[in-house]
């Protein structure tokens, strides 16, 4: 089975991680922080290279426009939701469909860069850091 990197655990690596799966690939996810949302997370401490919402974000689009294909947003949940209950829906989305447990949190993506034999296998070299060590991955 082929494995994916996917960098970010906001909503684009939470679909990506889930069509990975669908398409029998085995997907690894790079997250830099501890949770899943993106910019959707809202975090009140400024991180250096982390976009995030401002605490009073609501959505300008309706719920069921921004809704994923096959797991539609709770009919109790307000049409255009704050911040903090669309990152509630993304965590029920990824609690589904157990994506999770392919997400690498607090591994922050600083290079990549195509191996030696890219031409034969189409592979990539990743490399991440924590906060305690720094870590290569053929992808």
């Amino acid at each position: 089975m082929r494995t994916v990197a996917i960098i970010g655990g906001g909503v684009s690596g939470l679909i990506s991680t889930k069509c990975c799966l669908d398409g029998d690939l085995s997907p690894s996810c790079y997250e830099m922080t501890n949770d899943i949302g993106g910019l959707w997370n809202y975090d009140e401490n400024a991180v250096d290279g982390k976009a995030s919402v401002m605490k009073s974000t609501e959505v300008n689009t309706s719920k069921e426009f921004m809704a994923f294909s096959d797991f539609p947003p709770p009919a109790d949940y307000p049409n255009y939701m704050h911040n903090s209950k669309l990152l509630s829906y993304f965590r029920m989305y990824a609690s589904k469909f157990d994506l999770l447990k392919y997400i690498r949190f607090r591994r922050r993506v600083t290079r990549i860069e195509p191996t030696d034999d890219y031409e034969q296998t189409g592979c990539w070299l990743i490399y991440s850091v924590d906060a305690n060590e720094t870590d290569e991955e053929k992808i």
